[in-house]
C-alpha cells in the first residue's frame, strides 16, 4: 500500500477544547413539505446539528450525539477540508438548545 493510498483510508477526527464544540451539520432541505424542490439558490442552511465532541471547558449539560439548536452565524466551517464540508466548530455560547425527548427528562 503506497502512502497516497493510506491518507485516502485516513479518516479525520476532531477532538474539541476548551469552551469549543464540534457539530456535524444536518442537511439542508431539498424538498418542501408540499413536494416542491428548491434550487440550491434557495436553500436555507440548517441550524441544527449532533454533537461530535466538546471541550473539556464546557459546561452545558450535553453529551456525544446530542442534537443541538445553533446560532446561524457562530462558529467556523471547516468547508476547506475535504470530507468535512458540513463539520462546524463553535463556542459554547453559540449553542442556543439541546434537542430533547421527553422520555429523557
Amino acid at each position: 500500500m503506497t502512502a497516497n493510498e493510506e491518507k485516502k483510508d485516513t479518516k479525520l477526527r476532531f477532538d474539541a477544547l476548551g469552551h469549543w464544540i464540534t457539530v456535524e451539520m444536518a442537511a439542508s432541505m431539498t424538498v418542501t413539505p408540499g413536494g416542491i424542490y428548491l434550487p440550491d439558490e434557495a436553500k436555507r442552511e440548517a441550524h441544527v446539528g449532533t454533537v461530535l465532541s466538546k471541550g473539556e471547558d464546557v459546561n452545558l449539560e450535553m453529551d456525544q450525539g446530542d442534537i443541538v439548536v445553533l446560532h446561524p452565524y457562530g462558529g467556523h466551517y471547516l468547508k476547506d477540508i475535504k470530507g468535512c464540508e458540513n463539520l462546524r466548530i463553535i463556542k459554547d455560547t453559540d449553542c442556543l438548545a439541546v434537542v430533547r425527548k421527553e422520555d429523557d427528562l
